[in-house]
């Protein structure tokens, strides 16, 4: 049996390979564009602040409820030998309060400032008084 050989291909026309140039260089372009706004959009997100920044940093103020009510409390704080501070922190409804809040008894306020506010955060009272 006489095998057949295949014919070779016919070798492309000029206009087939000029089609196919340019085909390639518009998908390399494209490419490349493509390459280039990847590369320029992770560099602007990697320069963005996180969100967490927008707030400032958690602050903690501990001393004596000198008065308190359902939006604000007062603090202040003794040192021997120093003059006393109190600060007045604002009580939102994402305050959490560990304990039972009463005048003349130990805290420590976790706060944080908005707009020159001392917002608290958490309010944990310390050491409450052995009952007689």
């Amino acid at each position: 049996m006489k095998r057949r050989q295949a014919k070779a291909p016919a070798p492309p026309s000029d206009r087939a390979t000029v089609w196919r140039l340019a085909y390639d260089k518009k998908v390399f372009d494209l490419r490349a564009s493509a390459l280039s706004v990847t590369m320029v959009w992770c560099a602007f997100l990697q320069n963005q602040e996180a969100p967490r920044a927008e707030r400032s940093a958690d602050q903690y103020f501990s001393g004596a409820v000198v008065s308190y009510s359902e939006e604000k409390v007062t603090v202040a704080r003794t040192a021997p030998g120093a003059n006393g501070s109190s600060r007045d922190f604002t009580i939102t409804r994402e305050t959490e309060i560990e304990g039972k809040l009463r005048v003349k008894v130990r805290v420590t306020v976790q706060y944080v400032v908005k707009d020159d506010v001392d917002y608290a955060i958490h309010i944990i009272v310390r050491n409450q008084p052995p009952k007689k």
